[in-house]
Order: structure tokens, then C-alpha cells, then sequence
């Protein structure tokens, strides 16, 4: 099965992880015939640097640039992406993130023998510290259709640096929207809407960094407001009841409010994403 892998680039990441998370790509066991790379805005020195290298790693392997003149913010950059993506299946990869060796391989072989058609194939992930480089977790969801339906109520039930998605199925939903934060998560949820099928693999295959950063980009006025906006979205199309609405509002909308060191504690019990 040919594939493409959908990254997108911003000026402010750091080059040696856009590195690391192209190496990862490149030493798969089984490679992707297109890495479409969509530089948001004009990046670094450093960055097109990483780029141009990989463009000349392997003759395998087309690497394609999409330039954009500004920066756009993530839905609208791999909403672009997603036009110069030639082939039916489109691999999602963070450009900080470590893809496993077998990655791409047990995703494929999965979805060639599976005896049903679903339009989106994720895995568990491993969160590690991004400073000492240490296993803080894996962040499992759950495996079937059904059970991920369910869980949307309660998180984001796909890992979106982990997934495989049909393009057609992608587009028909709307495409990525501009969601500060929960692009994937309103993504997921407008195409169960439409009826498009769920699988996770009960596996890890992607390495993510986590850490204090990460934590500290969860928190605050603004995070809260996108995350009421997305519980509101769950309720209104009955995605989510009442009473889940409710308590959402209390654990997941001002609980990321809650001071830093309290919303460490509650990554670390109730692994709030």
C-alpha cells in the first residue's frame, strides 16, 4: 500500500526534534512513498536546513515542501497538506515527535487484513520527559469502533500523532478546522458524525515528548475556553449527555485553571489530554 506522511513545520520548533522525527520516518521498516512537510510560515535557517538534507536522503522516498507565506496555525496548514497528498491513505507525524521503527509497518499490515473498512487506524503512544529523555507513561485508548465512539465523551479517544486516515473520508468531514488545540478532537468528532469508522491498535508505535512545557501550554483562560467550546460541541450533537457535559466542566474546563503544579497532579491520576 502506498502512503503519504503529513507534517507540519513552524518557525519557533527546535531543529535537532524536527531531525530526530524525519530520521524516524526515513528508518521505518516500511517507507512512505511521499513525506509532504507543510512549512507554516517562514521558518529558521535551521529548519530548511533539516529539509533540504532529507530531500537528498533517499531517492525513495519524494519529500515535498509546501510553502505558506504566513504562519496559519496547525488545522489550516494540514489542511493544505492534505491537497498535495497523492495517495488514498495519509499518515499524521508531528515534526518533534519519534515514530517506532515498525510504525508504519503494523499499521498497514493491520489495515490490509482487517475484515472491516475503517476510515481511521490509531495506536498508544509512550509519553516521555522531554529533558531527561525518561518513560513517564503510555497513553492507551481504547481499540474498537464502538468503545472509541463512547470515549470521545470523556477524552480525545485517538492519539493524532499515531493515526492513519483515508484522505476522502478526511475531506467529506470538513477537513481540519481552525480549532486552537482540539483540531484533531473536533476532527474525530465530525466524522463519527458522518459515520466513519475507528480502530485503535493496542500497541504503542509513537514516542511523544511530554514534560513541563507540555503542561504549561494545557492551562490557562484561553485553553479552558477552546476546551468549553469543544464539550459544548460534544452536548449540542449528542455526542456526549448532560451529566458527562457537566462534569467535564468541572474536571477537563476549570481544572485547567487550577494552578501548574495541581494540574501536574492530575496528568499524573486521570491523564487528562
Amino acid at each position: 500500500m502506498n502512503f503519504s506522511v503529513l507534517i507540519s513545520v513552524y518557525n519557533k520548533e527546535n531543529a535537532s526534534k524536527f531531525h530526530t522525527a524525519l530520521e524516524s520516518i526515513f528508518n521505518q521498516s516500511l517507507l512512505p512513498k511521499e513525506v509532504v512537510i507543510v512549512e507554516d510560515g517562514p521558518l529558521n535557517p535551521d529548519l530548511y536546513s533539516v529539509i533540504k538534507k532529507f530531500k537528498n536522503i533517499n531517492s525513495k522516498i519524494n519529500l515535498i515542501s509546501v510553502p505558506l507565506k504566513k504562519n496559519v496555525g496547525l488545522g489550516s496548514a494540514l489542511n493544505e497538506g492534505l491537497k498535495h497528498c497523492k495517495f488514498e491513505w495519509i499518515a499524521r507525524m508531528d515534526s518533534d515527535d519519534i515514530s517506532l521503527k515498525n510504525r508504519f509497518k503494523k499499521t498497514v499490515d493491520f489495515i490490509y487484513s482487517s475484515n472491516f473498512k475503517f476510515d481511521v487506524v490509531g495506536s498508544d503512544i509512550i509519553e516521555f520527559d522531554d529533558d531527561s529523555g525518561e518513560d513517564l507513561c503510555v497513553r492507551k485508548v481504547k481499540e474498537g469502533h464502538i468503545q472509541i465512539k463512547y470515549d470521545i465523551r470523556n477524552r480525545n479517544p485517538m492519539n493524532h500523532v499515531s493515526v492513519f486516515f483515508n484522505k476522502k473520508s478526511v475531506i467529506d468531514s470538513g477537513g481540519y478546522k481552525s480549532f486552537l488545540y482540539f483540531e484533531d478532537y473536533f476532527l474525530w468528532a465530525r466524522m463519527l458524525l458522518k459515520g466513519y469508522k475507528f480502530k485503535n491498535i493496542n500497541c504503542s508505535l509513537v514516542r511523544v515528548r511530554a514534560g513541563k512545557n507540555m503542561i504549561s501550554r494545557r492551562r490557562g483562560y484561553f485553553y479552558s475556553k477552546q476546551e468549553f467550546l469543544m464539550q459544548k460541541f460534544l452536548l449540542v450533537n449528542n455526542l456526549s449527555s448532560n451529566l458527562k457535559f457537566l462534569q467535564n466542566i468541572f474536571i477537563r474546563v476549570l481544572g485547567r485553571l487550577m494552578p501548574k503544579l495541581l494540574i501536574e497532579l492530575g496528568y499524573k491520576i486521570y491523564r487528562i489530554k
